[in-house]
């Protein structure tokens, strides 16, 4: 009879240690896994049939669409085929800067850290080489951003108000050459001397924006529309900077203020991405 009380308490002992474990799992397992809440944004691709397909701009708050197909331009001249194109594309320029915001943001929590993860170092090395950069400050010092007004202006300049064949059939709105043959590309009817000239094909108009982001953050011939940047913020300062991104150096500049006054560029540089469009989810880090 001893033995058996004996035998029976040690199972309940055993079995209490067993609930005890399976209690106090969870805050052991939020010990170890950190949870944190993520912001998404909900992007739409909308395929355009026609220019009724093109949401109007009621306010300052644009619905993040990246729209495809955008021939349908072609339909339109003068202020109406400004006004489309500028519909057609700020959200594109928008998200293209949402993203590229959200990596500096990542680089600059990366370098609060005392100590990184393996993960951390991984991601500053990758786009430290992508853009080109000397150290971590430099790297989230050139991906800064700039204003609308000027993104518009030069896209509109360099891919005729979306009607360039480089603009509607590989979405490069900036005419970015290619000289890897093994990335997607396009050949131009032209030629430099003997040689083929390849424009860059993208997937959206919204990864040619964020490339030419990039290129201007790169370049050596603009570091001082960098400094720019940072020193201003007026974009017709900025501008003067661009001088070197077309052979036509000071007329360019001069025709990128003439787009930008005339078409009032400068009013959608307060525009920003809709705010119900961004979502929280959990993630595990």
């Amino acid at each position: 009879m001893e033995d058996r009380k004996i035998r029976t308490g040690r199972k309940l002992n055993k079995f209490f240690i067993a609930l005890g474990a399976l209690i106090l799992l969870p805050t052991f397992i939020l010990l170890i896994v950190k949870l944190e809440m993520e912001e998404v944004l909900k992007v739409e691709n909308v395929d355009l049939h026609a220019v009724s397909d093109i949401i109007n701009f009621n306010d300052s708050l644009i619905v993040p669409i990246v729209y495809e197909n955008i021939e349908v331009l072609d339909s339109l001249e003068g202020d109406s085929l400004r006004h489309k194109f500028i519909e057609v594309l700020l959200p594109s320029v928008l998200i293209a800067k949402y993203r590229i915001e959200e990596k500096r943001k990542r680089l600059i929590q990366i370098r609060k850290k005392v100590k990184w993860h393996k993960r951390d170092s991984s991601y500053y090395l990758l786009l430290k080489e992508d853009y080109k950069a000397g150290d971590l400050d430099d790297l989230i010092y050139k991906m800064q951003t700039h204003p609308n007004s000027i993104v518009l202006a030069q896209a509109a300049i360099e891919s005729g108000w979306g009607r360039s064949r480089f603009c509607k059939e590989a979405n490069n709105l900036f005419g970015v050459w290619s000289f890897n043959k093994n990335e997607p590309r396009i050949r131009a009817s032209s030629q430099r001397g003997d040689k083929a000239i390849y424009l860059k094909k993208y997937e959206t108009l919204s990864h040619s924006i964020e490339d030419y982001f990039k290129i201007l953050a790169r370049a050596n011939a603009y570091k001082s529309f960098r400094t720019s940047r940072v020193e201003s913020t007026d974009p017709f300062e900025m501008v003067n900077h661009l001088i070197y991104y077309s052979e036509k150096r000071w007329g360019y500049v001069r025709l990128l203020k003439i787009i930008m006054r005339k078409s009032d560029l400068t009013q959608y540089d307060a525009f920003k991405i809709d705010p119900q469009y961004f979502v929280k989810r959990v993630t595990i880090n």
